[in-house]
């Protein structure tokens, strides 16, 4: 206790020293102690010192709390000595509430979202300061230990003292209720573009635009709002919700529709229909007439052996044709494709032809039909039936140069029926076979006009044209006799159509081979090739 009361005098006249200097900073406010105060402030501080068995080293805290007081609005002459005789724990509380309330009065948190405004004050989470909690620790400083610790506790809080947050309590459901209003507020559901159709319209199709979607992220609101809670400071902020975006949006809506119109409208709307009547139409007017009878008597004199005794040495021996194997270049001829194709399919098929020699007739002998030349080209687009039988001698003539330059293969016949089928029996397979090719022929000028309408309008206008002349040679070659252009100029083109015989007639030959097998490369080949010869002889023939 001596040593105690030791520390407390030999410091006590350093602070009432520096007590009176002090007057010299807080005079500006008037304030200013004698030094009877000071002696009365250190008896008082004196007092609480030994009740409590504490020390203050140096000058004490009196000098600095005067100065740090000076300027507050609280203190005046008439309670200067008493604001710095200290406070009891009532005393503190109240100062501590002085201090604080204010902030607590005046806190709140705005959130901004576009036009609106979003705020929570402190009432509202029931801001306030837990005024025990908060000095409680404050009172124990220097009073736990023995004399040396309670020294050091003291001495620690030498120069600026020491800081303590105040202890405060809030509702944070409140916050998260807040939070929850706003959020569903500002969230929204991101919205798909949509289409509809509008049958009879001119514009059949009415997309709407797509909406994106906001979705408020609260967390990290939540933390930045409690950190504002405890330090009681004020905050505005602007929200930033996170977008969603939509699954469909408007321009791939109308990409993909217009894509779609473009493929399936032709398949179920005019153009299927149009394409559907032009295929059925060439085939019932042009090709049924013009080739199932011819093929039904060819098959039937052929089944019979009507060609058997068919052979010209000479021709037989310019173009390598052994035996009787001028019938299956004369019977193509008169046949036109597809049907002569498969009518040396079919002799393959029976073991009359051999593999190679099968391959080079399919590949040369691919001719146009005699009545399709002559009377549809000739007589109705021309109305000169010499041009047509002009254009059908040169398929003849561009054929049998095809033949004469592949002759290192020769034809042979592999045997000869020794049975020869009854008449109505070979008349039965003869309708029979020639029927079903009829109907493969029918069926595949429908399937390729469709798919051809289906591509048409994905090409650009200068490859329309091309694609229409080169895909079905029928249809071709009326696109080609409407050029405008010079006959002369047309006719070579359709000779070359003629000599090309479509893409279509490709297809028609080369899916329905069942026992010869052409590659189509090998086959392109000499189609190329025969259109070539077709258009230079048309060329000489009409334009010279």
């Amino acid at each position: 206790m001596n040593e105690l009361m030791l520390f407390g005098t030999l410091s006590a006249q350093r602070t009432e020293a520096a007590l009176l200097r002090g007057n010299a900073v807080t005079e500006r406010f008037g304030l200013t102690l004698t030094p009877e105060q000071c002696g009365r402030l250190l008896e008082r501080s004196a007092l609480a010192l030994r009740e409590t068995e504490r020390i203050e080293p140096g000058e004490g805290i009196l000098p600095k709390l005067a100065v740090a007081l000076c300027d507050s609005p609280c203190v005046g002459p008439e309670n200067w000595e008493d604001a710095l005789g200290g406070l009891t724990a009532q005393e503190g509380a109240a100062a501590l509430a002085m201090l604080t309330d204010d902030a607590v009065d005046a806190w709140r948190y705005t959130l901004t979202w576009g036009d609106q405004t979003y705020t929570l004050d402190s009432a509202a989470i029931s801001l306030s300061v837990d005024v025990a909690a908060t000095l409680d620790p404050l009172w124990q400083i220097g009073r736990d230990g023995n004399m040396l610790t309670r020294y050091l506790a003291m001495l620690s809080l030498r120069g600026d003292g020491r800081a303590e947050k105040p202890v405060l309590t809030y509702d944070m459901g409140a916050v998260d209720a807040f939070l929850s209003d706003i959020k569903a507020q500002v969230d929204r559901a991101s919205v798909d573009a949509t289409v509809t159709y509008v049958q009879g319209n001119s514009e059949p199709f009415r997309f709407t635009d797509e909406q994106t979607g906001l979705e408020l992220e609260t967390d990290a609101i939540r933390a930045r709002m409690e950190a504002a809670i405890l330090s009681l400071s004020p905050g505005t902020e602007a929200l930033q919700p996170k977008e969603i975006s939509p699954n469909i949006y408007r321009a791939e809506l109308e990409n993909a529709t217009v894509l779609r119109a473009r493929v399936v409208m032709p398949l179920s709307g005019s153009a299927a229909a149009d394409s559907v009547r032009d295929a059925l139409y060439i085939w019932w007017n042009t090709l049924l007439p013009g080739m199932l009878v011819p093929m039904i008597l060819i098959r039937f004199l052929h089944e019979r052996q009507g060609f058997a005794e068919l052979r010209c040495a000479i021709f037989n021996k310019i173009f390598r044709l052994n035996n009787n194997a001028l019938a299956y270049v004369i019977c193509p001829l008169l046949l036109g494709f597809p049907g002569g194709a498969l009518f040396i399919d079919d002799a393959k098929g029976k073991q009359l032809l051999d593999e190679k020699g099968a391959q080079r007739l399919i590949c040369c002998c691919c001719f146009p039909t005699p009545g399709f030349v002559v009377l549809s080209l000739g007589t109705s687009l021309y109305h000169d039936a010499s041009i047509g039988w002009r254009l059908y001698l040169i398929q003849i003539i561009s054929g049998l140069l095809l033949l004469l330059a592949s002759r290192r293969q020769s034809v042979s016949i592999m045997s000869r029926r020794e049975n020869v089928p009854s008449l109505f029996a070979a008349l039965s397979d003869a309708v029979f076979s020639s029927a079903f090719a009829m109907l493969m022929i029918g069926i595949y000028l429908l399937l390729f006009m469709s798919i051809t309408a289906v591509i048409e309008p994905f090409l650009p206008a200068v490859l329309l044209l091309p694609v229409r002349l080169i895909s079905e040679f029928s249809s071709g070659t009326v696109y080609a006799a409407q050029l405008a252009c010079p006959t002369a100029l047309r006719l070579v083109i359709t000779s070359a159509l003629l000599g090309f015989g479509g893409l279509c007639v490709h297809l028609q030959i080369l899916s329905s081979l069942r026992f010869v097998h052409v590659s189509y490369g090998r086959f392109l080949c000499f189609r190329l090739l025969q259109s070539a010869l077709s258009a230079l002889l048309a060329l000489l023939c009409f334009a010279i």
